[in-house]
């Protein structure tokens, strides 16, 4: 309790000072993340060998690795080292978009036959990055043309995605319905639309300006973390294809959280939250442009999305108004008991500046 009390009155002191993080303002925060980490949680480090857990806060970020990337050497997984992302991908294609929007290149009604100017398709932008086009989960003959369940795009091409449209000419319902087609369909526009590669619009606009060294479609080998599938077998890693703008990146929790970071210094979130709509699912989760927005009756609504591959997780949840976030990184498809959203919840509920 004594702890609490003098950890409160350090934080208020902030409030009035700018944000500087200290070993101690660390070492505070890793003893209560700790607490939820093997408390709250009780992650099962069995199923979840290691992950690493990146904090925003206000101009500061540090990062909280925990387990072992290799039971033979008891190594602490680093924020430099690459984990794969899966549906975090689409928060860059979302980001690209928004650039293409400021550029006047691009527009939220623009439909898929105005832009890809081969189909007769009328899904507008909008709808793929509400999850709102009509388009499935999977495409008809997906299963029979599989070759590896544990990389399961690896066979889609982007003729593929084309091939989808003369059966989904229009999404007059906006019922939401998640699939990585969208973003898959979203990245040939913007490549249509620039008249550049996908990759080289992540590196143009993205990657290279704000420095994301451990970012893109291809491992480093020396970075890359091993994941694990559910029988605890080392997991390859998943393959360029038509859908790796939708799942495909990897990344470091060093590079993530400064991509996010920066989304909420451009104030992206304030569009965002104007296109959020409702899901249809729960009353207080809507989708927006590639993000999912949970609505909370007495506080700010928070923003958050999360990845899964075939021996990873990923996890994103922030406050905009804030300026805080959660960044989390596992190399197991397992969860975490909900350790990013306690760590976000934490960090606003008594960590307040």
């Amino acid at each position: 309790m004594m702890f609490r009390l003098i950890f409160l009155i350090a934080i208020l002191k902030l409030a009035v000072l700018p944000v500087t993080l200290t070993g101690q303002n660390y070492n505070a925060l890793k003893t209560e993340v700790d607490k939820l980490v093997y408390l709250d949680a009780a992650v099962d480090f069995e199923r979840s060998p290691a992950f690493i857990i990146g904090v925003i806060w206000g101009d500061s970020i540090f990062y909280l690795p925990y387990g072992s990337t290799d039971p033979d050497t008891s190594l602490l997984p680093t924020s430099q080292q690459q984990f794969e992302i899966g549906e975090l991908s689409h928060l860059f294609a979302t980001e690209l978009f928004m650039l293409q929007l400021e550029n006047d290149q691009l527009q939220p009604e623009s439909t898929l036959g105005e832009v890809l100017d081969s189909t007769e398709s009328t899904v507008q932008l909008q709808q793929l990055l509400r999850h709102k086009s009509g388009f499935p989960r999977y495409f008809e003959g997906f299963g029979e043309r599989e070759t590896d369940p544990n990389d399961p795009f690896a066979h889609v091409s982007s003729d593929d995605l084309l091939n989808l449209l003369p059966n989904y000419l229009s999404s007059q319902e906006e019922t939401y319905q998640f699939s990585n087609l969208n973003f898959g369909l979203l990245a040939l526009a913007l490549e249509r639309v620039s008249q550049s590669s996908y990759a080289q619009l992540l590196n143009n606009y993205i990657i290279e300006p704000l420095n994301l060294k451990h970012t893109g479609f291809n491992q480093v080998d020396s970075l890359m973390v091993t994941g694990f599938d559910k029988a605890k077998r080392p997991a390859a890693p998943w393959e360029w294809s038509g859908l790796s703008p939708a799942v495909g990146l990897k990344s470091s929790v060093e590079d993530l959280c400064t991509f996010f970071q920066y989304l909420m210094k451009q104030d992206r979130f304030s569009i965002l939250a104007e296109q959020a709509t409702e899901t249809g699912i729960r009353k207080n989760t809507r989708i927006s442009w590639g993000w999912h927005v949970l609505q909370q009756k007495r506080y700010y609504p928070i923003f958050l999305q999360t990845g899964v591959t075939s021996g990873y997780r990923a996890y994103v949840a922030l406050v905009p108004q804030t300026q805080t976030a959660v960044v989390v990184l596992s190399n197991s498809t397992y969860g975490l008991g909900g350790i990013g959203f306690m760590t976000l919840r934490m960090l606003n509920n008594y960590w307040k500046r």
